[in-house]
């Protein structure tokens, strides 16, 4: 990707100079916040990447004949088990009392009944 902006200052506001248009500086996100939107969307891709991947592996275990509460312990235990691995057991529980606290907040739950 070529990107086409030349920064110019001018009167206390900087201006971007992009293929002959002036922008404020109030519609220019400086460059945290340009980073953080791009690795905000990259953890999206890759939580979805993963949902699919996962999802794909559960259909495939229930095909062949698979319990799913023996899916979801063999997921949960499997997951604490590299998380162990690679963070401790500190890292486990957190991720442990974070899911809790989604579970509890409603977050997995498919169909909510708004009153």
């Amino acid at each position: 990707m070529v990107w086409d902006y030349f920064y110019v200052w001018a009167a206390k506001d900087l201006i971007v100079y992009e293929q002959t248009r002036l922008i404020p500086r109030r519609f220019i996100m400086d460059t945290n916040q340009k980073l953080t939107a791009i690795d905000e969307a990259i953890v999206r891709e890759k939580r979805s990447a993963a949902r699919e991947v996962y999802h794909d592996a559960w259909a495939d275990g229930v095909l062949e004949g698979i319990d799913t509460d023996i899916l979801a312990e063999t997921a949960i235990t499997t997951v604490l088990e590299e998380t162990i691995q690679e963070g401790g057991e500190h890292a486990a529980l957190a991720l442990l009392e974070e899911l809790m606290d989604r579970v509890k907040s409603g977050d997995f739950t498919l169909y909510k009944t708004l009153q």
